[in-house]
């Protein structure tokens, strides 16, 4: 299955996106006039920000140590058409670069390797581009599992995300940039 590809952006692009914390879309003024919003479902959050007229949403969540607080994994999508989605995947450093990032939902065959297209001081990204039927299986699954191999051990790792409040996160970042 290759329902899991990478997008081909310039990294610059990349940092840019992922420090500004949203991806853009253009949408209608948030609630209230707002120049920003932060919701939370369940284990996602929905991240809204206005800048220069144009609203930026994403839906997004970030896993911490609990050892160093330092980020381990950190999530973000958006929608870019009807049932298809686009986003960034942050993991740590120190990662085996060409054995690329695996995903599973659930049970699921575990998806085709995902490239990653640079690393930053803040870890290595991985451009995502979801096709319908990946965001399906996304909306109604109970987990994620990224697998991806360490450098220093070459031993893999899962790193599991939740989908607890996924589906309702999408909808939200849906209604916000109608």
């Amino acid at each position: 299955m290759t329902g899991f590809r990478f997008c081909r952006v310039r990294p610059i692009v990349v940092a840019v996106a992922l420090m500004a914390t949203a991806s853009v879309i253009d949408a209608a003024p948030l609630p209230g006039g707002s120049s920003s919003l932060m919701e939370t479902y369940d284990d996602w959050s929905v991240v809204c920000q206005v800048r220069s007229d144009v609203t930026s949403c994403a839906a997004r969540q970030v896993q911490t140590s609990k050892q160093t607080n330092q980020t381990v994994l950190a999530i973000e999508i958006l929608g870019t058409a009807k049932d298809k989605l686009s986003g960034f995947l942050l993991l740590p450093l120190g990662l085996a670069l060409a054995e690329g990032a695996r995903f599973k939902i659930d049970d699921g065959a575990a998806e085709a390797a995902v490239a990653f297209t640079t690393c930053l001081p803040q870890g290595c990204v991985v451009p995502l581009d979801l096709g319908a039927d990946v965001t399906a299986r996304l909306r109604v699954g109970k987990t994620l599992t990224i697998n991806i191999v360490a450098t220093d051990t070459a031993k893999p790792l899962a790193l599991p995300v939740s989908l607890k409040g996924f589906a309702n996160a999408l909808d939200r970042v849906s209604d916000l940039t109608k």
